[in-house]
């Protein structure tokens, strides 16, 4: 093809056209494509260790998709709702008398005579208050959860499609990143290293943020039902989630931890917020200094929160997965650069040198 100014306009006009017409057909889906490609770094190296096996692209496709089904996706829909079903049941039984809230009113004032003191400065009265927590958790549950429970058929509509891109993606996968390699404005070694390190970073980033989340749900769920905590299963899923976040499931422990103090299980109370400094907190370090050992794939925790919170509000619920995968792609071109510079900066000062010594 001849390389003249018409051609590189029309060309140019084509991609824009078509990739306008592209992103209007495909933008319903384009979520769940980046999603399966995030699951697709994460995995390909165990989809390169099946395929060495069995000498087959398909099959390792096949295998590598049931694996990520079957392991991940199953047992979190099987928890999920087996914790709707749990929290739907304790709420449609735990309506409280009037009796029960004026008895729990008045064990609370006998037992903190210095929080009422303070309740009656600020005019707060805690009978509605404790009338107004309770109307909004049943009907949080009962317009929120429960319904919820009845999206399932879409839920699986949308995991078949989710499974399909999967079973595609997994053999395209190099095919795709070399076409981003020709096409990022950068020398192609650059762009390779771009690609590699972002790669990287994003596989021991997404590991390390499940995995450190799932240790601290599963160590607060169990801490919560040794003490009789109701619904742990909820809670457990809850603290799961909020430990995707970098302030981590203390959200919710804390607080559950202070409010047993309060209401007189102090006993109780502190062996939850031992439990949850202690243990909790350690076993979130070690798994993530264990899998972010090495190598430049730290991303500060405040970028983390900040990428975290503004991808739920850009791309909605999965926000929480896209925001830090974006920032580590911007962290990761930032690097370059600076490399980059700092490689500009020695050549320009050898060459500076050289002409000195020539002198």
């Amino acid at each position: 093809m001849r390389l003249t100014k018409d051609n590189k306009i029309g060309t140019m006009v084509l991609l824009v056209f078509f990739a306008v017409i592209m992103y209007i057909t495909m933008k319903a889906y384009l979520g769940m494509f980046f999603l399966a490609l995030i699951v697709v770094i994460v995995m390909y190296p165990f989809y390169k260790w099946i395929q060495k096996k069995i000498k087959s692209k398909a099959w390792s496709s096949i295998i590598a998709s049931f694996v990520f089904l079957l392991v991940i996706i199953v047992p979190f829909a099987i928890f999920i709702m087996y914790t709707i079903n749990e929290t739907s049941e304790y709420f449609a039984t735990s309506e409280i008398t009037q009796e029960e809230k004026m008895e729990a009113v008045t064990q609370f004032e006998q037992n903190h005579p210095e929080i009422v003191v303070f309740l009656d400065t600020v005019q707060i009265d805690p009978n509605q208050t404790l009338s107004s927590a309770m109307h909004m958790l049943n009907s949080f549950f009962s317009n929120i959860v429960v319904p919820f429970s009845t999206s399932v058929v879409m839920f699986f509509v949308d995991l078949t499609f989710f499974m399909l891109i999967l079973i595609y993606l997994f053999p395209d996968k190099k095919t795709f990143f070399n076409v981003l390699v020709e096409v990022i404005p950068l020398d192609s070694d650059l762009s390779e290293r771009f690609i590699n390190r972002f790669v990287a970073v994003t596989q021991k980033m997404v590991i390390s943020v499940f995995l450190a989340a799932m240790t601290q749900g599963i160590l607060g769920g169990i801490m919560f039902y040794i003490l009789g905590i109701p619904i742990a299963g909820f809670w457990t899923v809850v603290m799961t989630f909020a430990a995707l976040l970098p302030l981590g499931s203390g959200l919710v422990w804390v607080p559950v931890g202070l409010f047993l103090i309060l209401t007189g299980n102090i006993v109780d109370g502190i062996i939850l917020l031992l439990w949850g400094m202690i243990v909790i907190s350690s076993a979130d370090n070690v798994v993530r200094g264990w899998l972010l050992k090495g190598g430049k794939t730290q991303i500060p925790e405040i970028i983390t929160f900040i990428s975290a919170l503004g991808g739920i509000v850009a791309f909605g619920f999965f926000g929480f997965i896209y925001g830090p995968v974006i920032a580590a792609g911007f962290l990761t071109a930032l690097d370059l650069y600076r490399e980059y510079r700092r490689d500009a900066e020695k050549a320009a000062l050898k060459k500076v040198t050289g002409k000195k010594a020539t002198e």
